[in-house]
Formats: C-alpha cells, structure tokens, sequence
C-alpha cells in the first residue's frame, strides 16, 4: 500500500502512519500543512500588532512634535514621514529590500527610511536619505500598515473620531475626496482626544479643531 513511497520515507514512517492507507497518510500530511501554514499566517499578522508600544509611539511624537529628528529627512509634507518615525519608535520594525535604491523608491511591499554618508565630488561629506513612499505618503503608508497586521476603520464624523481614537492610534483625513494628511492621537479622553502632527508642527492640539473634514480613518497596530 506505500509502494510510492520511496524506502528513506518508509523508514521514517510512525507506526500509526504504517498501519494507515497511502490515501491515508497523505490526506493526514496535506491537513497538517495546512495547520501549519494556517499557524504562519496568524504569527505573521501578530508579529506586527503585538510589538507595538502605543506609549513609546506617543512619547516620541511629543518629543518631536515641534522639531526634526536628524536621523531622518525632513520633508515640506512632513506629515507622514512624522507618524511613520513614531510608529518604528513605537517598535513596528522597518522592512527593506535586499538592495536599497538611492532616494525615494515608489512601494508598498516595503517601508523603511535610511540614512547614509555621502561624500560629493569636493571631497566634502553630507548626508543621504533613501526612503519608501510607503514611509512618506498618505496613501502607501495605509496601504503598507494594513497588509502588515494594522487594522484600518472609517468614520464620518469627527465625534465618532473622538469616541474611538485611543493614544498611539494613527488617523487619516480625507478630504475634496482624498486621503491627504496623517496624525497620531497622544492623549487626552474619549470624547476629546488631543494629537500631534507635522508640516504644520502641533504638539498635544485638539482633535475638535480638525473639522471640515470629509472622512477619517483609524490605523491601529494593536
């Protein structure tokens, strides 16, 4: 009955697995595969969400709120460059490719931005960024945080906003029918959230002024 089976795999067969038909033990082996891979899957997810430290987000965020960490490019929309720095010191790791392209490389399937020496033609060192879109821009940061174990939701309304927002939550804005600007909540209570944001620099600035907005969105790492 195992005559497909080669006599290293025969070898290796449990006793269970001898007593079994090839039908069997192969329907037995393509089941556990798919347990394991199932257990994959759920790891991967929760790898992302489950090391994130919302408070270290925040801590960070406040602390920058009003400057530039150097160890970053600085940016005139510097919004989502700011959440994206928050949420790596919150713990969310960067993911880079195995070669990086020098400056701003167009990719959701990656989000990371590095900083390297460089030394012009005067023989005088400067500095370098290399940068995903994914780590600068509105749209590719959501896209990248919901494919990587982050949980997006919507709301209409800006007390909705209020009520669901919690510190270290990133949020969205939509607007004349784009997302156009990213924040992240810091503190406060439910119901009157405060946040601090970049391009325009706003240090713990209540979530009640961001009215006029047509959407918001609630990404969250945990």
């Amino acid at each position: 009955m195992l005559k497909h089976r080669n006599e290293k795999q025969i070898l290796n067969l449990s006793v269970e697995e001898k007593n079994m038909t090839l039908k069997e033990v192969d329907i037995a082996a393509e089941e556990e595969r798919k347990m394991e891979h199932s257990f994959v899957n759920q790891y991967a997810v929760q790898v992302v969400s489950s090391s994130y430290n919302a408070s270290d987000a925040v801590s960070y965020a406040r602390k920058w709120a009003k400057d530039r960490n150097t160890a970053y490019n600085s940016y005139t929309s510097d919004c989502t460059n700011f959440v994206s720095q928050a949420a790596h010191a919150g713990g969310i790791s960067m993911k880079k490719p195995n070669t990086i392209k020098h400056g701003i490389t167009t990719t959701t399937s990656y989000w990371y931005s590095k900083k390297h020496k460089f030394t012009g033609t005067t023989g005088q060192a400067s500095y370098e960024f290399d940068v995903s879109t994914s780590w600068i821009r509105v749209g590719d940061f959501y896209k990248y945080a919901i494919s990587h174990g982050a949980t997006a939701t919507s709301y209409n309304t800006l007390s909705s906003l209020q009520n669901n927002a919690k510190p270290g939550d990133i949020v969205q804005l939509k607007k004349d029918g784009s997302w156009y600007h990213s924040i992240i909540i810091t503190g406060g209570s439910k119901g009157n959230r405060t946040y601090c944001g970049h391009t325009n620099n706003w240090k713990d600035r209540s979530v009640s002024k961001l009215t006029g907005q047509s959407a918001y969105r609630i990404i969250r790492f945990n």
